[in-house]
């Protein structure tokens, strides 16, 4: 059951008995802030004043250190854990900065990073009010928490962050055990409410606490980022993984512009659960994704029955969905709002896509996905390796190297570098692309040697190289143009590789193929594990050879194989279609 405001605070369970490390030393600091103010001279003990922080300081740890810490609002602090631990003293939060105060935690060793850890029940590793960037790879936890499932809290249990303020992380490990909280909180858990751990205060937080996430690895929790009432969650990047409910869940207004996100396959929430609340201005329920790769049984879920009301809006412009294994929605509530306008899809969305929208059938090897938008198409359209058949709307593709088609059925216009594609005509335009990249080539060759020419005979040796290739740039050139002219659709690429066989040996399989002699350069081998996804393992360089070896493979092991010619022209390859595909048990 998704569960709204786990807040892990259900009872007055009784704080856990800890048995802390004595404060150790803080190194003493000459060096400058990020702000370039001096350093203050810090105690070599713990540090004085209940671990209050103020001025423009640098802190440094050359030890483990039990004591929380509090960034007043007048500092601008910088800590950096040096590979070492900071835990909290018993029931407070370990890191807590007040509005207006400023902190960076870094880590600055070569070694294993430092952790900022909370061992006490309903407290935060941080909690931040004011500013606060966490880069350098720290690690971020909460060691004792109890939290089994979304109903089994224990008695230690909490988020690991909550941010009421500023904060960007660049760069972190945060890692939870449990299921019951979630790992992260942007926004307030009641907006209204007037205690300041809860809800928004004027001046003790912010009115809309904005979370930026650029990079790291994040997982755990029963959510593993919640963006609550009022909070703004932007991700450009980072892995997020969970396996309890969802990797995101947003109340309010998120953006994602990149990351992994990645749900186990026993879970069947959403990978990201969105909803709004009607009756709560700080609940929009917004949702915008311009990019990500995602993974699970299911992309969206909302909140019905748990405190959703139907409200909130999803704008998928781009992402890779291909991971999804099963239906886009777990509700109705999105089962048919036109929402998507790009993506990568293993199943095309046809429910959830907004109209007059480009779509396309991308095919590499024996596999099919579906690229939605124009800025997916053209995407698909630069690998070699793909054949991508427009099956819907317009679109003008320029500098494609894959085989394009225009499905019979289209009725938009397709053009490639200025020329129209019929509708169930194709082309593979590496011959277009070719001929733009030679024509780039040539005059690249011409200049060197007017350089080299001034350069007198000290340069003769080096004029003679770049004339040759500039004659064989010319011919290839012309040999395209020729092509083109002639009403062909692509330079001549290989024929397909026939009749691949493997035979398993003592940890090894050796593939055999029929060769090709003519209009080849080599051979791509791909191999896969059952399950996986086909990886490319060999490049073979000569046309004549029709065999190969992949020695060190594991005992009992499955693999499958299949093999492609190509042909290496000035400006790249030009690829034959797939050999059969063949199996065998490595003995």
């Amino acid at each position: 059951m998704l569960l709204k405001k786990k807040l892990a605070v259900l009872g007055l369970a009784a704080v856990m008995t800890v048995a802390f490390m004595p404060a150790m030393a803080f190194a003493d600091e000459t060096s400058t802030t990020t702000e370039g103010s001096a350093v203050q001279e810090v105690s070599s003990t713990a540090i004085p004043n209940n671990g209050e922080l103020t001025g423009s300081t640098t802190y440094k740890l050359d030890d483990a250190l039990t004591q929380s810490l509090t960034v007043k609002s007048s500092a601008n602090v910088t800590l950096d854990l040096n590979g070492k631990t900071l835990t909290n003293t018993t029931e407070k939060d370990t890191i807590k900065v007040e509005k207006g105060g400023t902190l960076t935690i870094v880590d600055t060793s070569t070694g294993e990073k430092g952790t900022i850890d909370n061992v006490s029940h309903g407290k935060a590793a941080v909690f931040n009010n004011g500013t606060v960037t966490i880069k350098g790879g720290v690690n971020v936890t909460r060691s004792k928490e109890t939290g089994k499932n979304p109903s089994e809290g224990g008695k230690n249990t909490f988020y690991n962050i909550v941010n009421h303020g500023i904060m960007t992380i660049d760069d972190a490990s945060v890692k939870q055990t449990g299921g019951f909280s979630s790992m992260i909180e942007n926004g307030y858990y009641s907006y209204s409410s007037s205690d300041p751990s809860n809800g928004y205060v004027n001046g003790t937080n912010e009115a809309n606490p904005t979370l930026t996430i650029n990079g790291g690895t994040f997982s755990g929790g029963i959510n593993t980022v919640k963006n609550d009432d009022g909070g703004k969650l932007v991700i450009n990047g980072g892995t997020f993984k969970n396996n309890t409910q969802s990797a995101v869940l947003n109340w309010n207004d998120t953006t994602i512009n990149g990351g992994t996100f990645d749900n186990a396959k026993n879970v069947t929430t959403g990978v990201i659960t969105t909803d709004g609340d009607s009756s709560d201005s700080h609940d929009a329920g917004k949702l915008t994704i311009n990019g990500g790769i995602y993974s699970g049984t299911h992309l969206f879920s909302d909140m019905s029955g748990n405190g959703g009301e139907e409200k909130g809006t999803i704008s998928v412009k781009a992402g890779d969905y291909t991971g999804i294994t099963d239906s886009l929605s777990t509700s109705t509530k999105y089962s048919t709002e036109k929402f998507i306008s790009g993506g990568t899809y293993k199943a095309l969305p046809t429910a959830n896509l907004q109209d007059n929208v480009a779509q396309a059938t991308v095919t590499n090897g024996t596999s099919n996905t579906y690229a939605v938008g124009d800025a997916t198409i053209k995407e698909a359209a630069q690998d070699p390796e793909n054949t991508v058949e427009i099956t819907q709307g317009s679109i003008a593709l320029k500098g494609a190297n894959a085989t394009i088609k225009n499905a019979s059925t289209n009725n938009g216009t397709v053009t490639v570098d200025g020329e129209t594609l019929n509708a169930g005509s194709s082309k593979q335009v590496g011959a277009a692309q070719t001929i733009t990249n030679l024509k780039k080539q040539i005059a690249d060759l011409q200049a060197q040697i007017q350089t080299a020419a001034s350069q007198g005979s000290t340069a003769s040796a080096n004029i003679t190289s770049l004339k040759s290739d500039l004659a064989k740039a010319k011919a290839d050139l012309k040999e395209a143009q020729k092509q083109v002219n002639e009403g062909k659709s692509t330079l001549t690429a290989p024929a397909q590789v026939m009749d691949l066989k493997v035979k398993a040996g003592k940890r090894n399989v050796k593939l055999t193929w029929t060769a090709l002699t003519e209009n080849t350069t080599g051979y791509r081998i791909y191999r896969k594990a059952k399950g996986g996804k086909y990886a490319r393992v060999k490049t073979i360089t000569k046309a004549t050879q029709g065999s190969w070896t992949n020695k060190g493979l594991k005992k009992g092991k499955t693999y499958y194989f299949k093999v492609r010619a190509y042909k290496s022209i000035t400006s790249g390859e030009l690829w034959g279609a797939y050999s059969n595909t063949a199996k065998a048990k490595v003995k």
